[in-house]
């Protein structure tokens, strides 16, 4: 009995690592791709970019026209700022670099991130031992959300990010901590606000003034956007209700 479960291990083992070696590949490839486009790809890190680099000239970066006409050439000149006016504070210090400087910072970040989302995911799911590809299947999910995220440069992997340390913390009766997570992760698309209700449902973790912790930050980061610029106010309104017309939902959920 000992001789064949020593042998279904080794088994085990070394389809684990062929699933950790293509899985090692398949980050490579990503990488190699997007070093050798970057000046095509993470248009969405470039719009936030220029819109945060015009925020500190002192500029609107909800005017579209200004916007487009200050976007690095070869890129969609179409694309509109529809995040609060405070999130360009976390683009900011990257606005202190040349663009390709900035760009490659952010695509190594991005990659980081997604590479312990996955282990991460192996770690906390408790992957059975039946499921060695789940290396490789982690970044294919959701049809390829996250490594597409990381090819546009967009805040998704970070937002990810978040959310799952939110729902780790959540699993370990951490609510305070839970909230907080989920409340960054909120700022920039409000919808990871929906979460709290998971907090909320059960009992044990039904502390309602930890949930307000979630609603303070997205509150505040709305009203100092407000508060920042009254006058650009509208601008943002009428970016947000155009993105709505045409992809038919808010941007905020993309």
């Amino acid at each position: 009995m000992n001789i064949f479960l020593s042998e279904s291990t080794k088994i085990y083992q070394k389809r684990r690592q062929c699933s950790l070696i293509l899985a090692v590949i398949f980050l490579l490839i990503l990488i190699i791709y997007a070093v050798d486009h970057r000046e095509t790809i993470l248009w969405d890190f470039e719009k936030d970019y220029t819109a945060a680099q015009l925020y500190r000239h002192g500029h609107n970066p909800y005017d579209n026209k200004i916007l487009s006409q200050s976007r690095i050439p070869g890129f969609k000149p179409d694309l509109e700022y529809v995040y609060p006016l405070a999130t360009t504070f976390f683009f900011m210090p990257f606005t202190y670099l040349d663009y390709y400087q900035a760009s490659s910072i952010w695509l190594f970040l991005t990659l980081l991130i997604l590479s312990v989302l996955v282990l991460m995911w192996w770690h906390f799911l408790k992957v059975s031992t039946s499921n060695y590809l789940f290396p490789v299947f982690a970044f294919l999910l959701f049809n390829m959300a996250l490594p597409k995220s990381v090819v546009t440069g967009n805040i998704n992997t970070l937002e990810t990010a978040l959310i799952w340390l939110g729902l780790v913390a959540l699993t370990e009766g951490r609510t305070k901590r839970f909230s907080l997570l989920i409340g960054m992760a909120a700022v920039f698309k409000l919808t990871p606000l929906i979460l709290i209700g998971i907090m909320l449902i059960h009992k044990e973790t039904r502390r309602w003034n930890h949930a307000m912790i979630a609603i303070f930050i997205v509150v505040a980061i709305l009203v100092s956007s407000f508060l920042l610029a009254p006058s650009w106010f509208d601008s943002y309104r009428d970016n947000l209700a155009h993105v709505v017309d045409i992809l038919g939902y808010p941007p905020c959920i993309r």
